[in-house]
């Protein structure tokens, strides 16, 4: 079973810290910033949630393996 590790810790705590500077642009009326901030917090979500995909997908993977596994090993 693959298990998240600390550096998905570390990209939440600067995507916090992104946010809390992309709203500051926004007040300041520093659109640009704000929307390039925007966009990389977008990127780092799609990144976060494609990676829970894949270790979903690796788990279901090697749970599969594993039963295929036990079959053959109690059919011999």
């Amino acid at each position: 079973m693959i298990v998240e590790n600390d550096k998905w810790q570390k990209v939440r705590e600067k995507q916090e810290e992104l946010r809390m500077l992309v709203d500051e642009n926004w007040e300041k009326g520093e659109w640009g910033l704000a929307v390039l901030g925007e966009r990389i917090i977008k990127t780092v979500e799609e990144s976060k949630a494609s990676a829970a995909k894949m270790r979903q997908h690796t788990d279901n993977y090697l749970e599969t393996v594993e039963k295929y596994h036990r079959m053959v090993n109690n059919a011999e």
